[in-house]
């Protein structure tokens, strides 16, 4: 029908090559060219056997979906700085028909800004790294549903945004493995929201001074499940069980013990917060010391160089990074057999 208003509307529904083609002839008729289509990108089919065979990669016949990330902790920014660090640098002259950099980075977290457990300062610096690299932030954004296509977001307003999405990276934590379940059904321990289970001081079971329960699988005073508190508690339990074994300490639970002998509770020692945004840009917090920007970096790269266990792989990470960051360049690539939008391997067995 005819606009009195303007040039005549044209709705294509459809984006194969019939859809595809007939946009590109309309591209300088004197219409409004309106194009519906259930993806966000045109499959070019008839080289799909070429993927199945390992000569072109999947990016080269489709264009890249919107990457969504939930949770703009350590993790999300991390993860989201990364990706677009990817599609802008290490992929920029790896094809001739599409352009990486166009790839959506999207941030979502119910909070007020990125890494808020480092301070106003430090947050307020990660958010302009990340926004320099293309990264779209969506603070006040509490994510309620989740698809193939996307994601569903209720916004600070209160008013529901849907976000159509090809990959969807959950980082706003986890869910305790069934292990948790199991143990805690044996031994009738309590768990928290997140299926970890209840520990008492010494990080055993109540009623079950025998078993430790460590790192992301315990539910101790609130400490959250990251690599510092697994790494205390692991040292921990070491050290209990070794005193008990030698006979200088029983178990808080024993009967026989008493205040001389009893075990020590465990007590966390926060030595800091550190996330990696891009190279030569990074947030460390430790105690009343903040860094970001190029001395952050290098104070991420010395804290995870000094945790990584063996004389070989500290030096395999440095040689890593090095040929990395000089030549900004990725030697490894990878693969999977996981089709990430169903969730299935494709061996047919569900993940």
């Amino acid at each position: 029908m005819p606009d009195q208003a303007g040039p005549r509307r044209v709705v294509i529904v459809g984006g194969g090559f019939a859809g595809l083609f007939a946009a590109r002839a309309l591209r300088r008729a004197p219409v409004a060219v309106t194009f519906i289509d259930r993806a966000q990108h045109h499959l070019f089919q008839p080289l799909l056997y070429q993927c199945a065979t390992g000569i072109l990669s999947e990016g080269k016949i489709a264009s890249p979906l919107t990457f969504a990330l939930v949770g703009a902790g350590p993790t999300g920014v991390e993860l989201a700085g990364q990706i677009r660090e990817v599609a802008t640098k290490t992929l920029r002259r790896e094809y001739r028909h599409i352009e990486p950099k166009q790839a959506r980075v999207l941030l979502f977290d119910g909070g007020s800004a990125p890494l808020a457990a480092f301070g106003s300062k430090l947050s307020a610096l990660a958010a302009r790294d990340v926004q320099k690299l293309g990264v779209e932030l969506h603070m006040g954004s509490v994510v309620t549903a989740v698809d193939s296509r996307g994601l569903e977001v209720k916004n600070h307003d209160g008013s529901v945004s849907r976000h159509e999405a090809g990959t969807v990276l959950w980082t706003a934590g986890v869910e305790a493995p069934p292990l948790a379940e199991a143990v805690a059904t044996a031994t009738g321990a309590e768990r928290d929201r997140a299926g970890r289970i209840k520990v008492g001081d010494d990080l055993t079971i109540p009623g079950h001074p025998e078993v430790f329960v460590l790192g992301n699988l315990m539910s101790a005073h609130g400490l959250p499940g990251v690599a510092e508190v697994a790494m205390q508690s692991g040292l921990y339990a070491a050290r209990q069980i070794r005193r008990q074994v030698e006979g200088r300490e029983r178990p808080a639970g024993d009967p026989e013990a008493d205040g001389g002998n009893a075990a020590r509770p465990f007590r966390y020692r926060d030595l800091g917060s550190a996330a990696y945004i891009s190279r030569g840009r990074a947030a460390v917090a430790a105690g009343r010391l903040h860094f970001s920007g190029f001395l952050g970096w290098l104070a991420w790269l010395f804290i995870h160089i000094a945790f990584l266990t063996g004389y070989r792989n500290r030096a395999g990470a440095i040689l890593s990074w090095w040929y990395a960051f000089t030549r900004d360049i990725r030697l490894e690539r990878t693969f999977t057999s996981h089709d990430v939008r169903l969730m299935r391997d494709r061996r047919g067995d569900p993940l």
